[in-house]
Order: structure tokens, then C-alpha cells, then sequence
């Protein structure tokens, strides 16, 4: 949803495996963003996942080094992330406008 004083998007998706449906996954993800002056606005981002699809991991388990130095991936249930900034733009509001000229 994008507005005058900023801007909302959500995704929600899910995915598994056809031949075993417990091996799924589901995200979220959510934007948000305000305008605080012209070309200036504040973000902030979420990401989250509920995992039960890592096939890919190596089997065994990680040593003391590769855990320490992130040389492995760990197994997990969920992840969770986020990030928040400001945000500036400029130049001309026709910018994206191709030149018919040509």
C-alpha cells in the first residue's frame, strides 16, 4: 500500500516438499516506511521463518571451530531478522521517463 505519508508491504509465503509435506516452510516479511520530509523517509524491515525443510545440511555435528568461524550452517526451527534506516532520494520526478527522441 503506498500513500502520501509513506508506504506498507506485507508477503506471507509458504512452501514443501510434495513428497513429504512435513518438510515445509513459511515466511513473513514486512516493510514499512514514513516520510518525513520530500525524498527523506525512515524504514524498517522484518523478516521472519518457521524451517522444517534443511536437507541441505551435512550430517554430523559441527566442531567447536566451524561454529565459532560460521564455516557451517546450524539446524534450526526459525529465523528471525530486521533492519531499519533512513532513506534520501533525489533528482527529477520525470526521470524514468524514456526520451522519445531517440
Amino acid at each position: 500500500m503506498r500513500q502520501p505519508w509513506g508506504e506498507i508491504e506485507n508477503t506471507l509465503e509458504g512452501a514443501h516438499y510434495l513428497d513429504d509435506f512435513s518438510k515445509n516452510k513459511l515466511s513473513f516479511e514486512s516493510n514499512f516506511s514514513i516520510n518525513v520530509a520530500k525524498g527523506l523517509s525512515v524504514f524498517m524491515e522484518l523478516d521472519a521463518q518457521l524451517l522444517n525443510n534443511q536437507l541441505y545440511l551435512p550430517a554430523g555435528e559441527a566442531s567447536r571451530e566451524e561454529i565459532l568461524l560460521q564455516q557451517r550452517k546450524l539446524a534450526t526451527n526459525f529465523e528471525i531478522s530486521g533492519n531499519f534506516g533512513i532513506r534520501f532520494t533525489f533528482g527529477s520526478k520525470y526521470n524514468n521517463i524514456v526520451n522519445q527522441r531517440l
